[in-house]
């Protein structure tokens, strides 16, 4: 067949004449995983970017017309990798590990190219009763699928080359950890801010499609063999450079599978870089995060030019795209599936296009304020995600005057929407498309506070806070005041009105003057953003 180039143009959308004349055949959409191009992709994207910017469902229509399109993307073959990975990492802890002597050479097993020849090599790996282990049944239990932005851990890499992996901080992950922590069979996706792929995107050599782990499946089929490299081997001196990246990429992965071992399953995800750029420090906090929190001042003015906005845009409906496979390659029917933030509000919709079946929920964890014209000046972006918010089956939000205005938008601009309330259980419900309905609640989240209090009455945290407040108020004269107060260096924290409310109370109070004393920690981040530079 001769080559179909699905590239999406400059705005993500193919022109109208060429997606007339697609042949969709066995090769157009086994492609990725046969030679690493992009016209799987290239197509997938420019239907679900259609469907998102229209309230359509071209994407469903093409999987229920060519059923291999959603196979190739979710079935036998996605999954393959996965429980091929997961099998080497359980014969590799077992035993020492027979790939070179059984299997061939090192270069051999590098050299694989093409899904036939991964196929035999998982012939020989997997036999049917490991194949077996990894089938999904209807008899297993219930987990929860986390899916976030931000990652519940932060990964360094040493200058020895070793990751190093840590137990994150923040809002989100205090008040999921301890749901998570459950079950260890609970899995958490994730971008964790690392792009194996990131300097490898020229147009001449595309990279090659990832599976659900997010790797190239090149290196994927050295997994079993190198997966347990905590650093670079530097006494191999005949390795390629190709092959020494490939030991620093699957090194990472070790370092994850350790710590799965002992916690909830940790899996990234894996986007472009310069997508992730504008989706992260464009869309979601360039106009989303100030629009929501009503500061249209902070709004990024790049955004009054509208084929910025549109390019931006479809960034960010092309790393929700990508969120939204691996979410649903991760996912079972019976699995509660939790999308969090802001960042991802489009993964319902999208993964409702994957598998109609899955049950799939939201939460917001900011406010729900957006500007008067927001839904006028920033329109190619409100109306899609007001409306892709409802293809979620459930939706929380943090207060009730948050989905009193969401509401109240779904009022105004999607007559269609049928919306009941029921009193009893204070819960909204919006039906918007045929057999689906969202459920619309207020579901206030918190810290684990019993940990916090905890720590406040060990007696070596009674000593240390002495100890601060005498070096603090060093300077004062007796009866001095010690404030002190900790947020992330955020212009919607207020830490810029609370300082001139210091101010203030001095003007108020002179004789406070040289005894009060305002301890003010600040932690930074999203330095990526021009607003918080």
């Amino acid at each position: 067949m001769d080559p179909i180039r699905l590239q999406p143009s400059k705005y993500g959308c193919l022109p109208l004449e060429t997606r007339k004349r697609v042949k969709l055949r066995t090769p157009v959409y086994d492609s990725d995983l046969t030679y690493g191009t992009q016209h799987r992709d290239g197509l997938l994207f420019s239907l679900a970017l259609y469907d998102v910017n229209n309230s359509k469902n071209k994407m469903r229509e093409l999987y229920a017309a060519v059923p291999g399109v959603r196979q190739s993307m979710l079935g036998v073959h996605a999954k393959r990798f996965g429980e091929k990975y997961q099998h080497m990492q359980v014969t590799r802890s077992r035993t020492n590990s027979r790939v070179n002597s059984t299997h061939g050479s090192t270069e051999d097993l590098f050299s694989l190219d093409s899904s036939e020849k991964l196929d035999s090599l998982n012939n020989d790996l997997l036999d049917d009763a490991v194949v077996s282990a990894f089938v999904e049944t209807p008899a297993q239990k219930q987990r929860v699928i986390n899916v976030s932005n931000a990652p519940p851990v932060s990964i360094n890499r040493r200058s020895s080359g070793c990751w190093e992996i840590k137990q994150g901080s923040g809002g989100l992950v205090a008040c999921v950890d301890p749901v998570m922590s459950v079950d260890k069979e609970n899995i958490w996706l994730a971008n964790l801010g690392i792009n194996p792929q990131a300097d490898d995107s020229s147009d001449e050599d595309p990279p090659p499609s990832t599976n659900s782990l997010g790797l190239p499946l090149i290196k994927q089929a050295r997994a079993g063999e190198i997966f347990h490299v905590l650093e670079e081997n530097s006494a191999n001196k005949a390795e390629t450079e190709q092959q020494a990246q490939v030991e620093r990429d699957m090194s990472l992965l070790s370092v994850l599978h350790d710590y799965n071992k002992t916690n909830y399953q940790l899996n990234p995800v894996f986007v472009n870089q310069d997508d992730y750029n504008a989706y992260y420090g464009g869309i979601s906090n360039g106009i989303l995060w100030p629009a929501l929190h009503n500061l249209p001042q902070y709004i990024a003015q790049d955004y009054d030019d509208l084929r910025i906005l549109d390019e931006h845009w479809c960034s960010y409906v092309r790393v929700n795209l990508q969120f939204a496979i691996n979410a649903a390659r991760n996912s079972r029917p019976q699995d509660f599936i939790w999308i969090h933030d802001y960042h991802l509000m489009l993964v319902g919709q999208l993964m409702r296009s994957l598998d109609s079946d899955l049950e799939v929920a939201f939460f917001l964890h900011i406010p729900f304020q957006p500007p008067d014209d927001f839904m006028t000046k920033y329109r190619a972006v409100a109306e899609p995600i007001l409306r892709a918010i409802l293809r979620f089956k459930k939706v929380g939000f943090q207060t009730d005057r948050d989905r009193r205005k969401y509401i109240s938008l779904v009022e105004k601009h999607i007559p269609r929407a049928r919306i009941q309330y029921e009193e009893t259980v204070d819960i909204f419900t919006v039906n918007y498309e045929a057999n689906a309905a969202c459920s619309l609640g207020v579901f206030p989240v918190s810290i684990k506070n019993e940990d916090f209090l905890g720590i406040a009455t060990q007696d070596q945290t009674k000593i240390l806070s002495m100890d601060i407040r005498k070096e603090i108020l060093s300077n004062s004269p007796d009866g001095g005041r010690f404030f002190f107060s900790v947020e992330r260096f955020d212009y919607t924290k207020g830490i810029k009105e609370k300082l001139t409310a210091w101010r203030r109370y001095f003007e108020k109070y002179p004789d406070r003057i040289g005894k009060d004393v305002l301890l003010q920690i600040a932690v930074t981040n999203r330095r990526s953003v021009d607003s918080y530079r």
